[in-house]
Order: C-alpha cells, then structure tokens, then sequence
C-alpha cells in the first residue's frame, strides 16, 4: 500500500478512486467512504478516472460502476490489469446483479470484487477493507518475486513442512518463480496454502470466516489458534517436482477436507462477499490446472513451461 501522496506529502489514509456516472450514487460512495477516513478522488465516467489514474501512483483501491458512459467500468478495470504500474490495484465493480459469466469475464480483467446495488455501508467497507489487504501483499509479492527467481533453475524437487501464514507466503513467493506466470502463480499458491493453514490446521470454515472478517478480527483468531496448544503439532506438507516441461506443486492437509466443486467459480451468491474467491483465482488465472482430490484436502497446481 502507498504511503506516500504524488505531491511528495505524507498521505494520512488510503486513497480510494471511485467512478460512477449517477451524482447521487457518487456522492453517497463518497461519503461512505470519507466517514471512514479515506482519501477519495471521484469521477463520473470511466475515461475521467482512468485519465487521472495514469497521471497518480498514489491509489489504494478502485471502486466503479460497471455500466457508464464512455468507459464502462470492465474496460477500466482491464485498463488497470494491463498496466504495469497499475495493475495490483484491486477494484471493485459495482453492479445490480452478476451473472457468473460476468464474474468469470471479470476475474479474466483482474476483477475479484462485487458491490450490489443499492449500496450497504457495511459491505462496502468490508469489501475495501479485503481490497487492501489483498493490495499490500501483492505490493509485497511483486518486491520480493524478482529476487526469489534464480533460485529454482536447477531444483528438481523439494519438500516444505507448513506451519503459517508467514510460511505459506515465503513458500509460495519461492515456489511461483519456476511457473511461467509468476506473479499470478504465487498468489494463486498462497491462497492454495492460506486454505490449508486457515481452514485444514485450523478449522477456520468459510461462514466464520466471513464472520471474522466483517468484525475484523481474522488475524487476531487465527493468531490465537496457532498458538492454542490443540494445534501445536498440526500441519501441512507442501511439494514441488518439476517434470520436464511441467510443474506441479501439492499441498496438503490433515483436516477433514472441504467440498470444493462450488469455489472452482465465484458463485453469484458469494460474488459480494469479501472472502470465498482465493481459489476461483487459483484456478482461473493462476495456473494451466488446479487438480483437488475428492477429499478436498490435497490439491495440486499444475504450470506448463
């Protein structure tokens, strides 16, 4: 996440661009989203906002209306995705439903955040509070990608014992520079190890989850969980092989498993929620395959050279 402002003054909050054609719409986003201490820049149309974005590095998050005037909302966020300088800023696409044709063509434009209309408060900030996460661990992971890079050109095989989140990232920062896609490899296999971690170690379901992240209180949980001493000898196992042209990373678990068919999309019904789209990534854009055995508790992603 940015810290500082493109005038070179200390910036106090995250900014927030927000493009939407109706004023009223507008002007109710922005004082959401001000109330809660943001910065926010506003625009009517989608060209005004991208105009302005090429111009300042200093943006948090996006949040646009799908349907507007002169540049609708799916091409801004394809215009962001395509960027090199902009293409880790999330958006959220503001929308009166989505279909999952529509949320499959915007995850494939770097979309994984919806906003029904009319607007709730609370779902707004939760979406923006994920955003920015998920914002400053791609910021994180793009740092430290290039230099993790030279470290698998000879390596043929390899095997982790995963104990954390801080361990599934460095795991998967290291592991995704052998994938053809890096960037999109390591998040796709930190989300892959964050489920095993969250939901396999500790029994971190999807709706607690939800919960958890609505109240804020994620981190705090999952930090108490790891160190209750019911979990002190849980793990997961993680492996890398490479196979000529090919390779694949496993993950592992000992929890009970998941069914896993409904998250392979972003569902409609969880479009607008801020958790539940991790794996939907994985295997939409990360990788050439992601294989789940039936159990759910083992899966493996496959990268094509």
């Amino acid at each position: 996440m940015a810290n500082q402002s493109f005038s070179g003054v200390q910036k106090t909050a995250p900014r927030i661009v927000v493009a939407e054609d109706e004023p009223g719409n507008l002007a109710l986003l922005k004082e959401f989203l001000t109330d809660a201490g943001y910065l926010v820049e506003g625009f009517e149309n989608g060209q005004d906002a991208w105009d302005w974005l090429e111009k300042n590095q200093d943006v948090d998050v996006v949040v646009t209306d799908r349907n507007m005037p002169k540049m609708d909302g799916l091409s801004l966020a394809q215009h962001l995705f395509d960027h090199k300088r902009l293409r880790n800023i999330p958006v959220i696409l503001q929308t009166w439903a989505a279909t999952r044709e529509e949320i499959a063509e915007g995850i494939r434009a770097g979309v994984y955040y919806y906003l029904t209309k009319p607007y709730d408060e609370q779902a707004l900030l939760t979406l923006v509070r994920s955003a920015l996460k998920d914002s400053a661990q791609r910021s994180s992971f793009e740092q430290r990608i290039s230099r993790q890079q030279l470290a698998l050109g000879s390596m043929q095989t390899a095997h982790f014992k995963l104990t954390s989140l801080q361990e599934a990232e460095n795991i998967a920062l290291l592991l995704s520079g052998a994938f053809p896609r890096t960037q999109l490899a390591a998040e796709g296999l930190y989300e892959l190890m964050a489920n095993a971690v969250e939901h396999g170690m500790l029994g971190i379901g999807y709706e607690q989850k939800k919960l958890l992240m609505k109240s804020g209180g994620l981190d705090a949980e999952i930090a108490r969980r790891l160190t209750d001493p019911a979990n002190a000898d849980k793990h997961a196992t993680v492996t890398f092989t490479r196979n000529g042209d090919r390779v694949h990373v496993t993950v592992r678990d000992d929890g009970p498993g998941f069914n896993w068919k409904p998250f392979l999309e972003i569902e409609p019904s969880r479009a607008t929620e801020a958790n539940g789209r991790g794996i939907a990534k994985a295997y939409l854009v990360s990788f050439d395959n992601l294989l789940f055995e039936e159990k759910g508790n083992k899966v493996t992603a496959i990268g094509q050279l």
